[in-house]
């Protein structure tokens, strides 16, 4: 009996004791840490774990205000921080105002896509260039004709050469009739790294003084996701964009093969803002089952299927976006 109850005391400590245990609390923190506003609409952000009441405040009344509810207005493009401050802490969140945009769908045989109204589309990058206008290359350029140097490229594979030695040939080959033109003037691209290939590539895509400010990590393809500046041929004006590419370290020849280029790119001034509706328009586009179909027959072994392009494209699409949404906390 003695026994009995000894065990019923010790089980009734140690159950005592579990309950005065201290529960780990939820972490205090915002809903969200970016957050992308239209001009003229709402958005609300909440504290979590807590019920404690919080201030609110802007970094800049004149691109976004806030309520004392965490109700959050977009009145004119640009980038702001709301802060939520609670006795001592501060927690904060990334706002980007964009214009208002009306979207339109874009339709064609071999692909869909949600544009800005009044921005046009180009299919094959380089016109001139036949290795960017057939369907295993293909090649998509979206731009506001008011204002080219907002735009987005999209282009499955390019080919460059090598090596200077590379280029000599061809030029040779194409001067005595057996090469050709396109393949004469392809840019060499000497390493197999994004940030070289787009160095080669600057005045192909309108830019000069291409450089690279910061490297956001890897894309699903197995290039490089790179922040980096320019000027533009165009306008003269400074741009911003992110770039990614993936320069295949194997060569075939004189050639080495680039695939899955992507560009988002608006001026310097404007890229915070305008970024989440250029990738938008990437994010929209949809390859059709007809130029999966032509796609295959056209070069059924050379690079995969055009279902295996599209999750491409749709993985670089995200993993852009998540990249530059840390970029902008």
């Amino acid at each position: 009996m003695k026994k009995k109850t000894s065990i019923l005391l010790m089980l009734c400590t140690v159950l005592a004791l579990i309950c005065v245990v201290p529960q780990a609390q939820a972490a205090v923190k915002l809903s969200k840490k970016t957050l992308v506003v239209t001009k003229g609409k709402t958005a609300t952000l909440k504290v979590n774990g807590t019920k404690k009441k919080a201030v609110w405040s802007s970094s800049n009344k004149k691109i976004a205000t806030v309520t004392q509810k965490g109700v959050v207005s977009g009145k004119k493009a640009g980038t702001a921080k709301i802060t939520a401050k609670i006795g001592k802490k501060k927690y904060t969140c990334a706002v980007t105002v964009t214009p208002k945009v009306t979207y339109n769908t874009y339709k064609h045989k071999y692909f869909t896509a949600s544009i800005p109204k009044g921005w046009k589309v180009e299919i094959g990058l380089m016109g001139t260039n036949p290795l960017l206008v057939d369907l295993v290359s293909y090649g998509i350029r979206v731009y506001d004709p008011k204002n080219t140097d907002r735009c987005v490229y999209l282009c499955l594979n390019a080919v460059c050469v090598k090596s200077e030695a590379a280029h000599e040939r061809q030029v040779l080959y194409y001067n005595w009739g057996m090469g050709s033109k396109s393949l004469a003037d392809a840019p060499v691209v000497s390493e197999a790294k994004t940030k070289t290939f787009f160095k080669a590539m600057e005045s192909f895509y309108g830019m000069q003084s291409f450089s690279v400010s910061k490297n956001l990590g890897k894309a699903v393809s197995g290039g490089d996701i790179l922040l980096a500046n320019a000027k533009s041929k165009a306008s003269g004006k400074k741009v911003q964009g992110i770039f990614t590419a993936y320069v295949s370290p194997e060569t075939t020849g004189d050639f080495v093969s680039i695939y899955s280029i992507v560009i988002e790119r608006a001026r310097s001034s404007e890229f915070a803002y305008y970024q989440p509706i250029l990738d938008h328009v990437l994010s929209s586009i949809k390859f059709t089952k007809a130029f999966q179909d032509d796609r295959a027959a056209a070069w059924e072994d050379a690079m995969g299927t055009a279902a295996e392009a599209q999750a491409n494209g749709d993985a670089i699409s995200s993993m852009i976006m998540k990249a530059w949404n840390k970029q902008m906390q």
